[in-house]
């Protein structure tokens, strides 16, 4: 007569194995889901990228504001038409900061460059306010992962060199930027680029 039904010790086993297997798995899964958060990260500062390009076509050349989601369409004109003119596109959210931070649908992590914008109250001279004015688009820094203002639980919509040490880093430890030409970098905190405040990653500007 065969036996139907497991022994103690086969079923302590069973037990055993599966613990062992979901144990290897869920890092596995979970490391799966922050890249796949990373690459939906790449490819919505690429399609913002793409918009900020369409409206500089519309705009006489000029770059929208640092205010990408909420600009308003008259007196600080932003990117919301060229995305469905939809003010809860994901688009303007870094899924890995936006699950960070719990900002609401809508809300922008992203940090934009302060040279490349349209910003009219601005620090001195530094926005180009052009994208024609960019000597090397495929060089300079556009817009990136949110710089993180802890006193007011908010990110900046634009920064100058000085303010990177408020970058949180969150892809593996390095930050999502979109350069000018519309290509996209994954770079790491060691890199040079962030602490020369006159290099063309800043500035647009070539030596």
């Amino acid at each position: 007569m065969k036996r139907s039904a497991f022994t103690l010790v086969e079923l302590l086993v069973c037990v055993a194995v599966t613990l062992l297997l979901a144990a290897l798995l869920i890092p596995v899964a979970g490391s799966l889901r922050n890249r796949s958060r990373e690459t939906a990260c790449a490819s919505n500062l690429h399609g913002l990228a793409m918009a900020g390009h369409l409206f500089a076509a519309d705009w006489g050349g000029f770059f929208p504001t640092s205010r990408l989601a909420n600009g308003d369409q008259f007196t600080e004109p932003g990117l919301r038409e060229y995305l469905g003119n939809d003010k809860f596109s994901k688009l303007f959210t870094c899924p890995v900061l936006a699950r960070l931070h719990s900002i609401p649908e809508g809300g922008q992590t992203y940090t934009v460059s302060l040279a490349a914008t349209n910003n009219i109250a601005s620090w001195g001279d530094t926005p180009l306010r052009r994208l024609n004015r960019v000597e090397a688009p495929s060089k300079m820094a556009w817009i990136m992962d949110g710089a993180w203002l802890a006193s007011s639980n908010w990110f900046s919509s634009a920064v100058l060199p000085s303010d990177r040490g408020r970058f949180e880093f969150p892809h593996r430890g390095c930050q999502n930027v979109v350069f000018v030409d519309g290509h996209v970098e994954r770079i790491s905190p060691r890199d040079e680029r962030w602490n020369d405040e006159t290099s063309t990653f800043w500035t647009g500007r070539t030596p």
